[in-house]
């Protein structure tokens, strides 16, 4: 089998299920499962890594390697026969940071091969479909140019408000019968939605028990975050922006990793209305928010009258330090000093804002160093000094304390 060949077939053929999704943002694919044969899905196997645990069956991807072409021919006779059917994933727990335990579900290998097949599959025909601003599990997209995304968004358009969201246990809440609609805009091939469809009833074993899935995408599977992408895509993503912006006088612009996803408003008013239409779309696709982590937060950076707020308490601060400096001793205002830094950073401390805060610190530290050696200061440092002093009397430095995709 020349597998360079295989190789180069294989992305040729995804490559042109692209091209005909790309062109066409109606066309509907039809025949591609016949993509999940022998040499497509050897070249599947491959990329899993070695190591991993054993499904239900207890066969790890180095025994299923040793007879590999025996295996994949009796795989792919199933899947044409149509007497495939996915194992149930076993279930296990691995210790979280908090003590407590997450559940983690472990297909087993012959099924982790088809999954990738699927997923391959599913990545040609939806990325041409993706919006920009989705990029949890897509190629060549990461958390951190999300991040910069936001950043970005924050420091070029008049936000005011950032909606953040959180939606409760959404992995295990995805509804089969709206995720097969929702793949039945795409695809018209049979044969791939039925296999779907069995990945996502296939269920999980614990302690000897067999546990039906009636909701959620395949517990620990690889196929699992494009089905959730998809799932979002039609959710959220085109909602926000057919239905949301449109309805809007000022600028709202979202970024969503997976399914963490934050919103940035102009408006408050239209925040709110946005966050209640959020909930009840939400629920219409067996989703609900996660009521204690969703909250909007202020972003005052373009807030109409407290425009320039940074600038604001900087002059608050200054007043505070030339006010208090004669009071009181230094190691008694040094430690408010340290509490104000604390607040400032609390409050301002956004996903996004690094920079602004961060500028204030710097600020900040100038200006005491200003005040302290002023005339009637009974104590005078230079630089050199101060930065000394700062060392045994450390201030708080900028942080970020509202992350916006650490929930």
């Amino acid at each position: 089998m020349d597998r360079t060949r295989d190789e180069a077939t294989m992305i040729t053929k995804l490559t042109l299920i692209s091209e005909i999704a790309r062109r066409d943002n109606r066309a509907k694919i039809n025949n591609v499962a016949y993509l999940l044969n022998e040499a497509n899905l050897k070249e599947c196997f491959e990329m899993l890594k070695e190591g991993k645990a054993a499904g239900i069956d207890g066969i790890g991807i180095e025994e299923y390697g040793r007879a590999l072409d025996e295996n994949l021919k009796n795989l792919v006779a199933r899947l044409k026969s149509q007497a495939y059917k996915p194992q149930p994933v076993r279930r296990t727990y691995i210790p979280k940071a908090n003590g407590k335990l997450r559940p983690l579900g472990i297909p087993s290998t012959e099924d982790k091969i088809v999954q990738v097949g699927i997923t391959r599959i599913l990545e040609a025909i939806y990325e041409p479909d993706f919006l920009d601003c989705s990029y949890g599990f897509r190629p060549k997209r990461d958390c951190h140019q999300a991040v910069e995304r936001l950043d970005k968004i924050i420091w070029t358009m008049p936000v005011n408000h950032v909606i953040d969201c959180d939606i409760k246990g959404f992995f295990d809440n995805v509804s089969h019968s709206w995720v097969l609609k929702f793949l039945g805009h795409r695809i018209s091939d049979p044969n791939l939605l039925r296999l779907i469809a069995r990945f996502l009833r296939n269920g999980y074993m614990e302690e000897g028990t067999f546990h039906e899935s009636t909701a959620g995408t395949p517990q620990g599977g690889i196929v699992s975050p494009i089905l959730a992408n998809v799932y979002l895509h039609y959710v959220l993503d085109l909602w926000v922006e057919r239905v949301v912006k449109p309805r809007c006088r000022g600028t709202v612009e979202m970024v969503r990793y997976a399914d963490d996803f934050v919103i940035c408003v102009q408006h408050k008013d239209e925040a709110d209305k946005i966050l209640k239409s959020l909930k009840g779309r939400l629920e219409k696709f067996g989703l609900t928010l996660a009521e204690e982590k969703t909250r909007i937060i202020e972003f005052g950076r373009f807030a109409g009258p407290n425009a320039k707020r940074n600038g604001t308490k900087l002059k608050e601060m200054n007043q505070w330090l030339r006010e208090i400096r004669n009071q009181i001793p230094i190691r008694e205002w040094w430690t408010i000093l340290k509490a104000k830094l604390v607040g400032h950073f609390r409050y301002y401390g956004i996903s996004g804002n690094s920079r602004s805060i961060g500028n204030f610190y710097d600020k900040v530290v100038r200006m005491v160093f200003k005040w302290i050696n002023r005339r009637s200061q009974k104590m005078s440092m230079d630089w050199s000094s101060f930065a000394e002093y700062r060392k045994r009397h450390e201030l708080p430095k900028p942080r970020i304390y509202h992350s916006l995709y650490a929930h």
